[in-house]
């Protein structure tokens, strides 16, 4: 079962996009990525110093509304792509279905960003708690029209396994991006205003880039397609669509609650909630890194899964998203232990000693990424089956859950009320989803549960996590142990071919 987890799906793909497969997909998407997110890892860094507390508060208001805006904007039909892309091509019938969904884009896409626009004092009473920055807001529509179209892109060429041109699209946006921020800030304004025009404008040129691709692609599909009626496209994607565009909603309003509460439900000033929300993200600026991956790997993964699935290898997909819920929680815990021994060093040095309270909820900030990185790649057996629709229900459990905590917490405990009640419920959250996934028939068995605890083991500090991490991934004490037999064989077996590579060049590079 082990074996046939991790083996890759192939379909034939158009030449001027070359489906990749899954382990190559995954080498590249990864080499780009280490790249990429330490760039963004760099400029996040970097904001933390040029803006004091209230202006980065505002970014992380202004820029987590660009994502819960950029999908629900497009009612999320981009979101489908990866279930029904590999349909439609596979059926001879992709050009109609990209001609449709486009368009079906692009108008509700234009609207809503003029809107935007016209409502900006409101939307800025909104974000901020403050109408004067209804300017920021003018700024945040234009770079949400750039954002949708990237956007739609990424999906588009993720749905078609073209792993490596979507890295292209990601790794160029984060480089574009960085530099505009250190010419927008040093020579124009240190403001989120500035950090925003520089995001929708990097969106805009790394989006247009990738149209090249596009253009080829087209040109290569079949001229003449089996015919493709409307009856039938809209009523097979619309249902999955709408949920789409609901899960993204509730989500996206799941990972900012928080922070709005902060600023709506903290009883303070907005100046001093800005300030207060700007420490929160701070203890965010590593986590967020282990989200941007899950969501790459779990965009990555769906086609290969979907394929296996439409092929009935049910069994084969259990065991293989099963043991990528192990791999990646495994490797992002270790990484989160090291970033907590480190903290006191990184808030010292390169935060210069200006978040002292986002330091004090650090651990915290790590283990809610790690769940929340559980939930998004678990996300796609619901996908697979076509109940996307669940997935919501888990999320909206979680929402309700983290804005009641947050009436009771937040007042008298401020931040540790605040990262209190987001963990308490993401991990219900995503118990929840796990729960319906089962229902499904996903194989959720005791491991995967003592995978689900183990990122509480951060709060406890480094050293015991450190311990408990060992235990359960070596198997020293088999009932903990979170692998079983035939995936330590694939482990093992994968750790070999790697050592016999490096070894190999090594021994080239002494010849």
């Amino acid at each position: 079962m082990a074996s046939s987890a991790i083996s890759a799906h192939s379909a034939p793909a158009p030449s001027a996009v070359r489906a990749s497969s899954l382990a190559e997909g995954v080498v590249i998407l990864l080499a780009l990525t280490v790249v990429q997110r330490l760039v963004g890892f760099l400029r996040s860094i970097l904001f933390c110093r040029w803006l004091d507390a209230e202006q980065l508060g505002q970014w992380d208001l202004a820029f987590n509304f660009l994502m819960l805006a950029a999908p629900l904007a497009v009612l999320g039909l981009p979101g489908s792509f990866g279930r029904y892309v590999e349909t439609y091509r596979e059926s001879g019938r992709l050009r109609a279905f990209l001609r449709r969904t486009t368009w079906a884009s692009v108008v509700p896409a234009i609207t809503f960003c003029l809107a935007a626009a016209a409502l900006s004092p409101w939307l800025a009473e909104l974000i901020f708690g403050e109408r004067e920055q209804a300017s920021l807001v003018l700024t945040m529509s234009a770079a949400l029209a750039a954002l949708i179209g990237f956007n739609f892109l990424g999906c588009f060429f993720t749905a078609l396994r073209a792993g490596r041109i979507f890295s292209y699209m990601q790794f160029s946006n984060t480089v574009i991006f960085a530099v505009l921020s250190l010419v927008f800030m040093t020579t124009w304004q240190a403001k989120a205003e500035a950090g925003v025009a520089a995001f929708g404008i990097a969106c805009f040129i790394s989006g247009a880039a990738s149209l090249v691709w596009m253009v080829r692609l087209w040109r290569e599909l079949p001229a003449v397609e089996q015919p493709l009626g409307h009856g039938e496209l809209w009523s097979r994607l619309m249902p999955f669509a709408f949920w789409v565009w609901v899960t993204n909603w509730v989500s996206n309003s799941f990972e900012l609650a928080d922070r709005y509460m902060i600023v709506h439900f903290g009883g303070l000033d907005a100046h001093t909630a800005l300030d207060l929300v700007g420490q929160y993200h701070s203890a965010r600026v590593m986590p967020v890194l282990f989200l941007g991956l899950a969501d790459m790997l779990s965009t990555w993964i769906t086609p290969h899964l979907i394929g296996d699935w439409e092929a009935g290898r049910r069994e084969a997909v259990g065991a293989r998203l099963a043991f990528i819920l192990k791999v990646f929680l495994l490797a992002f815990l270790g990484i989160s232990i090291v970033m907590l021994a480190g903290a006191p060093l990184f808030f010292h040095t390169a935060l210069a000693d200006k978040f002292g309270f986002g330091q004090a909820i650090f651990p915290w900030t790590l283990a809610c990424a790690l769940w929340t990185g559980l939930a998004m790649i678990s996300n796609n057996w619901l996908w697979c089956a076509e109940r996307s629709r669940l997935a919501t229900v888990g999320l909206f459990v979680g929402l309700i859950t983290n804005v009641g905590l947050n009436l009771v917490l937040l007042p008298g405990y401020g931040l540790n009320g605040v990262v209190v009640a987001s963990a308490a419920s993401k991990f219900l959250s995503l118990a929840l989803l796990w729960t319906m996934c089962r229902l499904l028939k996903m194989p959720v068995d005791r491991r995967l549960v003592l995978v689900s605890l183990l990122p509480a083991l951060l709060i406890l500090g480094p050293w015991w996590a450190l311990v408990g991490t060992v235990v359960v991934a070596s198997g020293i004490v088999p009932a903990i142990s979170i692998f079983s037999a035939e995936e330590r064989a694939t482990l093992a077996n994968a750790a070999g071919k790697l050592l016999d590579r490096v070894r190999s060049r090594v021994a080239r590079a002494n010849v």
